[in-house]
């Protein structure tokens, strides 16, 4: 299997950014991100939703997950537009233009896009994976919750990258799924915070008398667990 000839040189930009941009700004949130690292809620997602033997992982960066497949003995495939986050030396990796995926139709059992389609535009590059793809797309997105966070004067990272084009609902991402004709099987959470857990670190390190009065006495100040993102499991209709 062999990717078809392709031009980093001509390459566009995704979304509104350069490969250039994307470069040098994620190598400065890379100080404060987990970019580039093992992700265990994604490496769950992998274990349990991967379906065949013949993977692809679009817009891969670094190819964290390229190398980790392929020691399941999974012959995976990566592919970025940004040449600087392939890692030199490692098998199977491609420099190109996600909008124009690089290999022939259905020459993948799953395609993974992880952390790709916020950042462009997302009915193209969906489309684009169904094309090479047999069975199955797993995907993240960032959930639009933001509200939750202004109430208590709080952000999280998902709202301040500012390459991020969009935020999603589940009705959105089952209405864009199903108009690249893949049908969602299932929503996972995915990096979810819980408030309650962060009320009683803000109120006392250690739980205790307080947290303990609190809850008993203030039903309503609980507060519910926010998905920041889904992991988005879908097979093609």
């Amino acid at each position: 299997m062999n990717p078809e000839s392709i031009n980093p040189s001509v390459i566009p930009e995704i979304g509104k950014y350069n490969a250039n941009f994307y470069k040098d700004y994620y190598s400065e949130i890379n100080k404060t991100t987990g970019f580039g690292t093992i992700d265990k809620e994604k490496v769950t997602a992998i274990l349990k939703f991967v379906t065949g033997d013949k993977i692809l992982d679009i817009g891969c960066g670094k190819g964290q997950y390229v190398s980790y497949l392929n020691s399941l003995d999974k012959l995976t495939y990566g592919m970025d537009f940004v040449k600087e986050f392939l890692p030199s030396g490692q098998q199977n990796v491609v420099c190109g233009n996600i909008m124009q995926i690089p290999f022939k139709k259905n020459s993948f059992d799953t395609s993974i896009l992880f952390d790709v389609l916020e950042h462009t535009d997302d009915e193209k590059v969906l489309t684009e994976a169904a094309r090479v793809t047999k069975n199955r797309i797993i995907a993240t997105v960032p959930m639009d919750c933001n509200n939750w966070f202004r109430e208590f004067y709080l952000t999280y990272a998902n709202y301040i990258d500012k390459t991020h084009l969009r935020y999603y609902t589940e009705e959105k991402i089952d209405r864009l799924f199903k108009k690249c004709g893949l049908k969602v099987i299932a929503l996972l959470p995915h990096l979810t915070v819980d408030f309650n857990r962060f009320t009683v670190s803000a109120m006392e390190p250690k739980g205790g008398i307080i947290n303990k009065l609190i809850f008993r006495f203030l039903p309503y100040a609980k507060f519910k667990c926010v998905d920041t993102a889904k992991i988005i499991i879908a097979d093609k209709i």
